[in-house]
């Protein structure tokens, strides 16, 4: 779809938390292919923010911390028309717009005002405001049956759902906790992004241990025990990850049973779908890590576990813990 984000920001402070929320919005939208234009103030100064290019042209003006709408000077409605113009001349063939505190502060009541005539003649489109603080003291423009079309509040914690749909006098509001996408967080490598791109329950499930240990050292290490506790946490109806990040640090012989292809047929027989529930790094992108993957990818694919279980039978230490 397309998407349009819609702030008045003028630079692309990376301590500002909008911008950082609004960073994560812009990857996460361009991930699932729709095309997201971001606009920002036309005394914009600053770069790209989450991989897309601002479009600066929305009005500046001072502002003023409006506690009530009769009380907007006429400057301020002068303003509230150039930004009404600016919609008009730019998003009337949007799918979706995003605003942030935009219907909320008082120090952006033009904004509202313009909104809330623009959507009058603009019904087809799809408006998300979020609101990033609890409202508190009411204001007499909160009200949303006074906005024509598709309204719908944007509110980051499910608590206060109740005061929020009170103060903005609608049903229309939904809790959306704020991202964090931990790939762009910790920059994570180009490597572990294939890896997650092939894996992408890496991201998606509900369980994920990645686990390293040499592939002939898979008894001791106890993989076959972390297979069926996979097994049994996917039969209790939760989606699964495990990732065997295995290397040979010894001769893989052919007079012997093969340990990835037999540790294969136990994951099948309790239920564990390979290289969906389960996969063995080395067995990927035609035996590219199959000595091990970097160091650096190690540490990535570690800092996704949100389980962590050491079935080690005997090893002395375990590095995988310390790891």
């Amino acid at each position: 779809m397309e998407v349009a984000i819609l702030t008045n920001l003028v630079d692309d402070n990376p301590w500002y938390s909008l911008t950082s929320i609004i960073k994560s919005q812009c990857y996460m939208l361009s991930d699932y292919k729709h095309k997201v234009h971001l606009y920002v103030s036309e005394d914009y100064q600053g770069n790209s923010i989450g991989g897309v290019s601002p479009i600066s042209g929305i009005p500046y003006a001072e502002l003023t911390d409006y506690k009530s709408q009769v009380d907007i000077t006429q400057r301020h409605l002068q303003y509230a028309q150039k930004i009404l113009d600016y919609l008009y001349s730019k998003f009337t063939n949007y799918d979706v717009i995003f605003t942030h505190d935009l219907v909320f502060t008082g120090f952006n009541l033009p904004f509202a005002l313009a909104i809330k005539i623009f959507s009058e003649n603009h019904k087809h489109i799809q408006w998300y405001h979020w609101v990033h603080s609890k409202p508190h003291t009411p204001r007499d423009w909160w009200d949303m049956q006074e906005f024509s079309g598709n309204h719908t509040i944007v509110y980051p914690n499910q608590a206060d759902i109740p005061l929020v749909k009170d103060r903005f006098n609608t049903d229309s509001v939904i809790s959306v906790p704020h991202i964090k996408d931990i790939t762009k967080t910790l920059g994570f490598s180009r490597h572990t992004m294939d890896i997650i791109e092939y894996f992408p329950s890496l991201m998606r499930a509900d369980i994920v241990q990645c686990y390293p240990a040499a592939t002939d050292r898979f008894e001791s290490k106890g993989v076959r025990d972390l297979l069926m506790i996979f097994s049994l946490l996917k039969k209790r109806g939760k989606s699964v990850c495990l990732v065997i990040i295995n290397q040979f640090s010894g001769r893989r012989s052919a007079k012997l049973v093969d340990p990835i292809i037999y540790l294969e047929k136990v994951a099948r027989r309790c239920g564990l779908d390979p290289y969906k529930d389960v996969i063995f790094t080395s067995e990927i992108f035609n035996g590219k890590y199959t000595k091990g993957v970097p160091e650096n990818v190690l540490r990535d694919l570690m800092a996704l576990n949100n389980l962590f279980v050491f079935p080690s039978k005997s090893e002395s230490f375990g590095l995988v813990l310390a790891e």
